[in-house]
């Protein structure tokens, strides 16, 4: 979890009354997420992360998720079969 007391958040920070893509990647221990046209906010870590367990979505309000993807280390989508545990 991360918070605004320890974490400068404000390149997450937009006018959710549009429509924006937003994009979480993992790469060489370095989380990026980019939200609309903002610079991405970046995060280094120092263990492995793991597999992938839980996506989980909150909001405050009525928001909207109209799509949603997985891609792996080469930027190929995932097949819905290759979601596992998420596809039982």
């Amino acid at each position: 979890r991360m918070t605004g007391k320890l974490n400068d958040l404000s390149n997450l920070s937009i006018d959710l009354t549009l429509p924006h893509q937003v994009k979480i990647s993992c790469q060489s221990k370095m989380l990026s997420v980019e939200v609309g046209s903002n610079q991405p906010f970046e995060l280094s870590y120092e263990e492995e992360i793991g597999q992938l367990k839980v996506i989980k979505f909150i909001f405050n309000g009525l928001p909207e998720v109209t799509a949603f993807e997985l891609k792996d280390e080469h930027n190929e989508k995932l097949k819905v079969n290759d979601w596992y545990p998420f596809n039982e």
